[in-house]
């Protein structure tokens, strides 16, 4: 009886819909691309479904890619290829997951955790950020001489 009581919530608790975000890096150079992943667990026994986000965004942010990830022909995610254009500290956009009733209408919308990173400028990382001077054209030796 005592087993009973400390599976029972156990198998309870796990029947629920686990989404995570995951982002490859989170710190990245202006122009890197940054892999951002929305996955959900794979046995939910619920339809799900991944909003595309739009291509271009005002904040500096843009997403440039995205793809579906499958597992035995069943999805289970999506991956958002993101470029930042300027320095500073950002966010991933708002996002949410649809979560399907049996025969298509919306049922709820999960809320998916923004994830922080930080865009750098590789000029930042050189000793001397100074341009250089142009140097003149370097005379070539011709291969038949005339």
């Amino acid at each position: 009886m005592k087993i009973l009581i400390v599976i029972f919530p156990y198998l309870l608790l796990s029947q629920g819909l686990h989404v995570e975000s995951i982002l490859d890096t989170n710190h990245a150079y202006i122009g890197d691309i940054i892999t951002w992943t929305i996955k959900t667990n794979k046995n939910q026994n619920r339809r799900v479904f991944y909003p595309i986000l739009k291509k271009e965004d005002d904040k500096g942010l843009s997403i440039l890619n995205h793809s579906l990830i499958m597992d035995q022909k069943e999805n289970i995610g999506i991956k958002f290829e993101i470029a930042c254009w300027d320095t500073g500290t950002y966010l991933t956009p708002d996002y949410h997951v649809e979560i399907l009733k049996n025969d298509g209408s919306l049922d709820l919308l999960l809320d998916v955790r923004t994830q922080e990173f930080k865009i750098s400028s590789i000029l930042s990382n050189i000793e001397d950020p100074d341009f250089r001077p142009i140097m003149g054209p370097v005379s070539v030796k011709p291969v038949f001489p005339l």
